[in-house]
């Protein structure tokens, strides 16, 4: 199962993002765009954009980035019923992982500012999910604030 979440950065690109779940991958199924979870209880299972499951290491083929040390936001819509769901960014430079931000995801629009790292190269989004639902997300739109 891999949950296509389409993104738009600054530069006007719009890369597609596959985010596929580290764990439990029967737990979950994709019907019309909206993910469907059922995880174990007390589980909490991430859905990785990128190749690489090491999220300490940048992935070996990036497919977004931002600019460097500067003030961005990104936004969405998203639809939730039941369960806990969570959306991070992951920025790293051309070796490791640099720092990372969370937002809860909760039904409506929502947004979240922050400044990006001086030694931003790429990034890499994950959801996490808790509990039992369905979520659906509308385009991330990434743009300067």
């Amino acid at each position: 199962m891999i949950l296509v979440l389409p993104i738009k950065l600054p530069d006007g690109s719009e890369p597609t993002l596959s985010l596929h779940p580290l764990q439990h991958p029967s737990r979950f199924s994709l019907h019309d765009n909206v993910l469907w979870f059922d995880l174990p209880r007390g589980a909490s299972v991430h859905l990785l954009s990128g190749d690489n499951p090491d999220l300490s290491l940048p992935d070996p083929q990036p497919s977004a980035s931002l600019p460097p040390a500067t003030t961005c936001r990104a936004h969405w819509s998203a639809m939730l019923h039941g369960g806990q769901a969570e959306l991070w960014c992951f920025e790293y430079d051309q070796h490791q992982r640099l720092t990372h931000w969370t937002a809860d995801i909760h039904q409506g629009h929502q947004q979240h500012r922050w400044k990006t790292h001086a030694n931003h190269r790429s990034l890499r989004l994950s959801l996490q999910l808790r509990g039992a639902g369905h979520l659906w997300i509308e385009k991330i739109i990434c743009s300067e604030a």
